[in-house]
This record gives structure tokens, C-alpha cells and sequence, in this order.
């Protein structure tokens, strides 16, 4: 990479400027930033270094050790002893990734974010910037591509989001990797060079090689970055119909969701797709969507049998529409009193036990169960106080014995998170 004359220099350090003019957000006094010892993360270490002072905000560093390249260990010292030397609070994040199973990039991508956020809770940190590039976020446009996915793909990476009830800002998302490494080199930073990243075994490192020769053909990184922003505009106004639709045909019973699938006036098939997704990850907790043909399946699995388990969910036909339940099935937790289980229900009590699905067993010692008005399958899958074999409180089949269930996450939760997803 040829050396920056100082006018040069002087565009770069003004556009990068201009990119983390944002990156403080009002009213936040301490941002975390997530840093790999890449160049793009050490770019971006150093810039909020500058620029926190004159902010007024306390800035703290994670760095995530996957365990999957002997470089790791190295890389994370380079972050620390920059943070060291600057006087920037640093903290390593391990994860085992030697006993990941499946997909994975996937599965140490999550891992990322659950380490990051267990963090940033932990210092009180309520957003994290994260360091993708206008690179980074052409490569993910023409996965995207690849795959043949409608708006919410072609999406790719927003500026703002929100996981695991951690903000994650991206302020270099509109900058090109060059630019970094050339303010990196201009200021004499080191950093590490990821082997992973010619790694032609990878799907991102193969659109990587590709963007050169697509660029030939008009597809730059700044054209694929206005397909990302327009396709984020158009899954924005999708999204809002989606949630206005919803409050239309949507309604709870206790634990159970129902919807509407004959309304006057009728919903689009798009919306109607997106809340039905929705209804199956908020009941089943499934992180992973189910793809078109297992609908498609569903679809014929109602029609034939009035009855389908997809996605951790039961869905049955009524007079008025569908109602989902949770698949008792798909229940392995075992919980104690007092805390969430299953993501949703807490089961207040005094009492010591473990809190497992009442399953037939439990309904079997609930004489009083059908008074509920609530389908047997339905309450399968609420929670129960359990001493071994012998369930000691039930609360939402009419076996209090003092405790009490709470569903944490019921329908408010629904209409403002769920369906944002």
C-alpha cells in the first residue's frame, strides 16, 4: 500500500472524522468497543481514543478469544498492552471453540456476541461499537445475493441494532478498509493480520477476491453499500406494516398466541408470513427461522390434519384462525424457582425444587386442569414445581400451594421486540 502525501492524509483523518461523529451516542457516558487486534479494530480503538476525551465518555475494550488459532492468544495482547499503555480498561473474553458443533463461523459469531454483551452488563456498558467496514459490509450484500434473499438480506448490516439487550453501533460501516489501513500505517499502530482471511475455504473470503473483478462491472463497494441501504429502508416500511398488521390479527391467551387468518379487510402475504414467523420464534425460542418449503409444509400439514409441530411450536386450527403452543417436546431445561425458564416463565416460590414442563405426568396429579380453559396440549408445556417424580405446585392449572407464574415475556414483549426481529 503506497504511503499517504500529508493532503492525502489530511482527506482520510476528515472522513474518518466524519464517521465517528455519530459514534458517541447522546446521553451515553461509556462505550465499549469489541477489538480483535485486526487492523479495522485497532483503527477504530484508536480513533475513540482521540476522540472520547473531548466527549466526555469513558471508553472500555473486550477483546474475544475463540480458541481456534494459536495467533489468538497473541493478538489479544496486542490489544491489551495498547490499551495498557494508553491507560484503557481491557478485559479477554474466552470461548472454547474446539467444542463447537455445526456450523462454525455461526456458532462463533453467537458466541462473540453473548461473551461481548455478558460484558458490557457487567460494567454497566449500555452500547458496544463494533468495527465492520464498507468492505466488510459489500461482502455480506453479495452472500446475500448468493443465496437469493428478498429485503431483510439484502439488508445486511445496519448501523444501529440491538441483540441480547446490548446496543452494537458500526461508525466505520461507510469506510473502506483502505482508508484504515492507510491511517494505521500514517501514525505507525500495529496490528495483526487474521490468516482466517485468505482462507479461500470461507464464503466471505471468496466474495472478498471476487469484489475486484466485480467492480469492473459497476458493482463496487459503494454501490453494494446503496443496495444495503435501500434494501434497509424498504425492510424498515415492511416492518411497520408488519407491526400494524399484527395489532389487527394478533391476540394472547395466557401463554398461547392465536391469529387471526381470515380478517376483513384481509393482511398482504407478506405480512402475513413475517407474523407468523414471528409467532414461532417468540413461543418455540427457535433462534434459527424455518425456511419457505417448511411452511409450505405446515401449510399442508393444517390442511390435511388440522394439526403441524414446526420450529419448538404446535400449531392447531380454531373457528377464528391458528393458535400457537409451546412443543412440550422441545422443553429440556430444568430450572429453580424464582428464575426465568424456558425464556419466559418465572415461577415465583419458597419452596426448593426444579421447575420442569408439567408434561402428562404433572396433568396426570391436576384434577382441576380443564377449569384453566386452556387446551390440554397447551398446558403440557407451563412450568411446575417438582421434588423428584412428585409435583408439588402447578399454579396455572390450579395448584398454587403458595407459588405463583409469571409469564415474563407475554404480550407487550410480542409487539415491541419480537416482531422488530
Amino acid at each position: 500500500m503506497s504511503a499517504l502525501s500529508g493532503e492525502d492524509l489530511h482527506a482520510v483523518e476528515s472522513h474518518l472524522q466524519c464517521a465517528m461523529a455519530w459514534a458517541f451516542p447522546a446521553d451515553v457516558k461509556h462505550v465499549g468497543l469489541a477489538v480483535s487486534g485486526g487492523g479495522d479494530s485497532m483503527a477504530m480503538l484508536d480513533l475513540y481514543r482521540r476522540f472520547a476525551p473531548d466527549k466526555k465518555v469513558l471508553i472500555s475494550v473486550v477483546t474475544v478469544d475463540h480458541g481456534l488459532r494459536p495467533e489468538a492468544a497473541g493478538e489479544a495482547r496486542l490489544v491489551a498492552d495498547y490499551c495498557a499503555h494508553h491507560g484503557i480498561s481491557h478485559h479477554i473474553a474466552q470461548w472454547d471453540g474446539t467444542q463447537a458443533k455445526g456450523n462454525l463461523m455461526a456458532a462463533a459469531r453467537e458466541a462473540r456476541y453473548r461473551l461481548i454483551t455478558q460484558w458490557a452488563r457487567a460494567q454497566d456498558i449500555p452500547c458496544v461499537a463494533l468495527a465492520h467496514t464498507a468492505d466488510d459490509q459489500a461482502e455480506t450484500v453479495l452472500m446475500a445475493m448468493a443465496r437469493g434473499s428478498g429485503v431483510d438480506g439484502l439488508a445486511a448490516m445496519t448501523t444501529h441494532s440491538q441483540k441480547h439487550g446490548i446496543t452494537f453501533i458500526r461508525p466505520l460501516l461507510k469506510v473502506a478498509r483502505a482508508d484504515l489501513r492507510r491511517y494505521l500505517t500514517a501514525h505507525g499502530l500495529t496490528w495483526a493480520e487474521d490468516p482466517s482471511n485468505d482462507n479461500p475455504a470461507f464464503e466471505r473470503v471468496r466474495m472478498r477476491r471476487a469484489l475486484p473483478v466485480l467492480e469492473n462491472l459497476g458493482l463496487t463497494v459503494d454501490a453494494l453499500g446503496q443496495v444495503a441501504h435501500a434494501a434497509q429502508m424498504a425492510a424498515s416500511l415492511v416492518a411497520q406494516k408488519t407491526a400494524e398488521d399484527a395489532r389487527r390479527v394478533v391476540r394472547f391467551d395466557r401463554s398461547d398466541l392465536l391469529i387471526e387468518t381470515r380478517p376483513r379487510p384481509p393482511i398482504h402475504p407478506e405480512t402475513e408470513r413475517r407474523i407468523m414467523l414471528a409467532a414461532l420464534a417468540y413461543i418455540g425460542k427457535s433462534v434459527k427461522q424455518p425456511r419457505t418449503h417448511q411452511l409450505a409444509r405446515m401449510d399442508h400439514g393444517l390442511a390435511i390434519n388440522g394439526i403441524h409441530v414446526l420450529a419448538g411450536c404446535v400449531i392447531t386450527e380454531e373457528d377464528t384462525g391458528l393458535r400457537i403452543t409451546r412443543e412440550v417436546g422441545a422443553i429440556d431445561q430444568i430450572g429453580r424457582p424464582n428464575e426465568m425458564w424456558d425464556n419466559r416463565w418465572t415461577l415465583l416460590s419458597d419452596q426448593a425444587g426444579e421447575v420442569r414442563a408439567l408434561g402428562e405426568a404433572g396433568l396426570a396429579q391436576c384434577p382441576d386442569w380443564r377449569s384453566q380453559g386452556l387446551p390440554r396440549r397447551s398446558l403440557l408445556a407451563h412450568p411446575g414445581l417438582w421434588r423428584g417424580q412428585e409435583l408439588i405446585a402447578a399454579p396455572t392449572v390450579g395448584m398454587a400451594c403458595g407459588t405463583c407464574a409469571e409469564l415474563t415475556l407475554g404480550a407487550d414483549h410480542f409487539f415491541s421486540t419480537a416482531l422488530s426481529h
